[in-house]
Parts: C-alpha cells; structure tokens; sequence
C-alpha cells in the first residue's frame, strides 16, 4: 500500500501544477506537469502528514487522509483549470530525448546504492555520509508515538527542521508494513531495515529521474536546442573542475598502482583546494533532503520563466513550488529564493504578485523553525573555502573547481539574447553571497550554489551547442573537448566512489537488530564521540553525540556535550554515573573495545545489567535508580561478535 500512496501523491502533485490556471490561459503541457508533479506532491504529502501526525499523533489513518486531502484539491484545481494537457513546448519526443539517458543512470545509481548480502549491508561511499542519517530519521519516524521527534544524534534537542522526504518514506514503510499484516508499530518485525531501503530507493530515482527532466527543460526554455539541452543535464550531473588532473601524476608514475586504488579518492583533494566535485555522486546520489530539494528549485525557475508575463497558474505555481522548499532543505531555498529574487529585480515583476503571496504564506508556517535555526545560521567568511581571500587567490579557487563551467557562461551572457543573460545576471548573487558568508556550516554553501551552477551548465551547453552548430571541423574538436573536459571530474569522482563500498557486516546489523529490540523506542543511548553512524541508522534509536556543526546549529556548544560524555563514562560511582545519565536523558550506555580517548571506568560500567552482547560492542541499561544496578538481571540477547573497532 506504500507504493500505492507514492504513486497517488505524485498524481496529486501533477493535478496540482493547475493550481490558479483558468480555462483562458495556456498552461504547462503533460511533459512539463509530469516531471514537476512528484516533487510537488511528494513535498505536498509530507507537509501535510507532518502537520496531521503533529496535531494528532502519528498513524496510518492520517496519512491516507492527508493523501484523499491532496488528491481532492488536485482534482478541484484541475477541474477549473484548462483541462487540455497540450500547452506550451517541448513535446513528448524532445523531453524523452534529454532525460531518457540520464534519468536511467541516475536510477540505475540509486538502485545499487544499496547492496543487502549474506555479509552484511554494502552502501556505497562514506558510511558518515547523509544517507544513512535520514536512514535514522524515516525509521525513527515510522515508529514515533509523537511528532516532532529528537534529533537522531543529538538527543535531548529537538529536530530544528522539517524532513518532508523522510516523513513520506516513514509514512510509506508504516503503510506497506500494515498492508503486509504485520505486529504493531514499534516491534522489531513491523519493518526491517530492508523495507525501508527499498522505499527510499523507489522515491528518490521518481525525484532523479524528475531532476533530469526538469533541467533539460529550463534549459530548452532559454532557447536551447534539444541536444544542447540534453547536454546541459550531463553537464549539471558530472560537471566539475580540474580535480581529475591530479589523478595523472600517479598514472603516470605508476599505472598499476593508480589504477588499483582507481575507487579510492585520493585524500589531497581538499589540501589542493578541491571542493567540488561532481553534483550526482554528492547530492544526487546521496542526499537525500538536498534531492527534493533541488527539485523544487529548478520546478520553480521552470515556472517562474514561463513567459515574460508571468500568468497567474505560473505565478502560484512557482510560489508552490518555493514555497516548499523550506520544508525540505533550507539552503536550496536560500539559494533558489536568492536567484528568483534576481530574476524579479531584473525585469519579470509582470504578475509575480501572486509568486510572493504563495511564498510567504507557506514560509510563515515555517517560520518558527526557521527562528529556532537562527542561532549560527550566518556567519562572515570572506573567500568561503580559498586558501587565499584576494582576488587572484579567489580566482584561481574557482578556476580549479568549476573549470570551463567557470570561464565559458560569462562569454555566453553577453551575445545577443537577453534571457540567458538575465539568467546568468540573477545567478550571480547567491555566488557572490557564498563567497562573503557560511551558512550553518562551510560545506552548506555548496547546496546553496546550485542555482548558480545550474545557470553555468545551462550556459556552457548553449555555448558549445553553438561551437558544434557552425559544421566546421576544429570549433567542433573544440566543443567536443571543451565537453570532456567538463565532465572529467565528474566521472572520476564517480569512478572513485561507485566502486566502494562501506561494508557494515551481518554481525553489526544483528547486533542494531538487537538493540532495536530491547530499546524502548522513546529511550537514548550514550556511545563514543566519534562512533560511526550505526545504532541511529540500523536500530532507529536515539543516541546522545557530541558533533560540533549540529551542536552549533543547535545553539549548543560540543564541547558542552562532549564533557558531558566524558563525565558519564569517567563516573566514579554508580551513583555518579546514574545522576549523569539522568541529566543527559539517557537510559542505555554503549561500551566499545576501542579506546575513545578518555577515561573509560569500564569496571563500573561492566557492572551494569547487559542488555545486547555484540563482542567488541555492548549495550548495557543505566537503572533509574543505582540500588537496581545489582539486583536486575542481565537481558542480552543473542551472541553476536563485530570486529573490533568502527565500522
């Protein structure tokens, strides 16, 4: 039933692209609703689930009932819109050309990001990355009594943001589980680990294949042709700067050894001044919040540059559009809204009236928790991540990582035509921003640069689109190379990373399985500072961290939570160590075999009722009182062993 509601959100979502339209105005075709409806309906249902589970609790009921909601307004709105699915370009034909190819890749990404064996679990990239943590998120959901939750790593601080993708694949998992005649919610055999994986693979290649649509169609709305469209999405996936060049040194010197180490990324990326590195291995891929969020942004511009008037059916719907787009990654929206803003500036003031209404009112019920992040949002970093502040040093930063996406769209703006010039001019203020400020964190900046790169690509491929165009030999050689060159980075940095995969073994996972089972689902566990990721993602359980961009965000400082961890495994006494947990709000203390780099008082911890026996990783419970230590038995549960040390 899980898919089900997936697939009936995304027709809402396109029912909804007639929000406004009226029956006199030509309207989007099918093409356009198409790929614009499943992240509109996707973001729609998971704000609306969200505000119903908030209200009255989590559970299946309200999430069909948020579905019949949206469904009902989709039909509503289509019923006094146009009705006629043929408006303006491009056709069926010219869309299939430009996304066929790239929306199968990006599937076909996403569908072995995952890869379940008898061994254990194979996640491609790093096991730290984003995607195990909204892995921690949607279980965790799935299985809250009550909206809003804990952070999944920080617990005792509430979760500052909306996760509307997390929400919806948490609400799926809990529809196919009940669908399957499975326990209540909150036992081990409700979902598994697996079942959650699977929705999370089939919603986010719906939102890929959606996202190489959605740029090929800007793209072909600014005048490119096709095939110079259907280049700009290769060049928005892979596009990257001169990274790969370091690559060739070790070839060169020795081409076994380079070639062995292909799918190991080398570490001196970020020592070169190398940040970026290909937009489909780092957030196509693997963000998944960022991939909803890229999606409504490039919906928006869609919408937003349908016509030198904008209509009123464009007007809301790029507000819709916008709109949600706090609710599923707040720096897309800053960097979308920054080059929207632009765009309006710049002469398309014609009717967006209706645009600023819809935003605002959808922001303002962001708005507390866009207050509640305030704290450590924005900061002065002049030169962003460039080694050197000057010109020259800026200069030579961007050089490195963009390349020709870097020198070829300034050329291109100024040719005849003022609409890819308008795009590039309003494309320039979130990159000049992100070069003054950081927003949360450094690495943040990169979400809020994807309007700015997006506008690069689209400028690239129409610049070389006119390279080839001429019929003539070496500018075609030229095109050709320029095109490579552009892409090179991209493909290594997927070549690095396709390859490895982090491997969390059977053992790991009985041992998540396990501590899932005998953790009280509203109850937190203490662990190491630098533990990998493994308890929140694979057990949906609440662990207390210390991570210092999520402590600021949080308006905490780490070392705050750091010293508190120390405290609890340093205790002297059960009575210390009890007094601690209690105000840490932990219930569960981890003890690894590796030394964390303090003082461990493993004696006393040892002396604690053992819940979960995983060899190198235990879980004891912390009584409410210390006078229960001794006399509750030990609960653990099967014998399972890890390896020594972190996954």
């Amino acid at each position: 039933m899980g898919y089900l509601a997936i697939l009936a959100a995304i027709s809402a979502g396109i029912l909804l692209t007639s929000v406004g339209e009226s029956r006199g105005q030509q309207g989007p075709g099918f093409w356009e609703r198409a790929l614009i409806g499943p992240p509109l309906g996707i973001a729609a249902w998971g704000l609306v689930t969200s505000a119903l589970w908030t209200a009255f609790g989590p559970s299946d009921a309200l999430s069909l009932l948020g579905l019949v909601l949206l469904l009902g307004l989709g039909v509503l709105c289509w019923a006094r819109g146009p009705r006629v699915l043929q408006g303006r370009p491009p056709t069926g034909a010219q869309v299939a050309r430009w996304m066929a190819i790239p929306a199968l890749a990006v599937m076909l990404l996403i569908g072995i990001r995952h890869l379940t064996t008898a061994d254990g679990l194979l996640l491609q990239g790093d096991p730290m990355t984003d995607l195990p943590f909204h892995m921690a998120l949607a279980g965790i959901l799935a299985e809250a009594s009550s909206v809003p939750i804990d952070h999944p790593l920080m617990s005792g601080l509430p979760l500052r943001y909306h996760v509307v993708a997390d929400l919806v694949a948490a609400a799926a998992v809990r529809l196919n589980s009940a669908s399957a005649g499975f326990a209540a919610l909150g036992s081990p055999e409700a979902f598994s680990l697996e079942d959650l994986v699977a929705v999370f693979n089939v919603l986010d290649m719906v939102l890929a294949a959606s996202l190489a649509g959605l740029v090929g169609l800007l793209a072909f709305r600014h005048g490119l042709s096709p095939a110079a469209s259907h280049l700009a999405v290769w060049l928005f996936l892979l596009g990257g700067g001169l990274g790969f060049a370091f690559y060739w040194p070790d070839l060169l010197r020795d081409p076994g050894q380079a070639l062995a180490s292909m799918h190991s990324p080398p570490d001196r990326l970020h020592d070169w001044g190398i940040v970026w590195t290909g937009m489909l291995r780092d957030f196509v891929v693997h963000a998944r919040a960022t991939l909803l969020g890229l999606c409504l942004g490039v919906a928006a511009l869609v919408r937003f540059t349908a016509g030198r008037r904008l209509e009123l059916g464009d007007a809301v719907g790029a507000g819709l559009c916008a709109g949600l787009l706090p609710f599923s990654q707040v720096h897309s929206f800053i960097g979308t809204m920054l080059c929207l803003g632009a765009l309006w500036l710049l002469g398309r003031r014609s009717g967006s009236r209706p645009f600023w209404l819809t935003v605002l009112a959808l922001v303002a019920l962001q708005l507390p928790a866009l207050l509640a992040m305030r704290q450590g949002m924005v900061a002065i970093q002049p030169g962003w991540e460039s080694p050197r502040h000057d010109a020259l040093g800026l200069l030579q930063f961007w050089a490195l990582n963009l390349g020709v996406l870097f020198f070829v769209p300034p050329l291109v703006a100024w040719r005849p035509g003022g609409d890819l010039r308008r795009l590039w001019l309003a494309s320039l203020l979130p990159f000049a921003l992100c070069n003054v400020l950081v927003f949360t964190v450094p690495w943040n900046n990169i979400k809020i640069l994807h309007s700015w790169f997006l506008v690069a690509c689209i400028l690239t491929a129409a610049g070389l689109g006119e390279l080839w165009n001429t019929s003539r030999l070496l500018p075609r050689l030229l095109a050709l190379g320029l095109a490579l060159l552009s892409v090179a980075t991209g493909l290594v940095s997927l070549a690095w990373h396709s390859g490895t995969h982090a491997v969390i073994p059977r053992p790991m996972l009985e041992y998540a399985l396990q501590a899932r089972r005998s953790v009280p689902r509203d109850q937190a566990i203490a662990t190491f500072p630098d533990v990998a990721l493994l308890l929140p993602s694979y057990s949906f359980r609440r662990v207390y961290l210390a991570q210092s961009g999520l402590s600021v965000s949080h308006g905490v400082h780490p070392g705050e939570r750091i010293e508190a961890i120390r405290r609890l495994y340093s205790a002297a006494s059960l009575e210390d160590l009890v007094s601690q947990a209690r105000k840490m709000g932990v219930a569960f203390v981890e003890l690894q075999a590796h030394d964390p780099g303090f003082l461990v008082n493993r004696p006393l911890i040892e002396s604690l009722p053992l819940e979960v026996d995983g060899g190198d990783l235990r879980l004891y419970r912390i009584p409410p009182h210390a006078v229960e230590a001794s006399e509750a038995p030990s609960r653990a549960g099967g014998q399972v062993h890890p390896p020594s040390g972190k996954t």
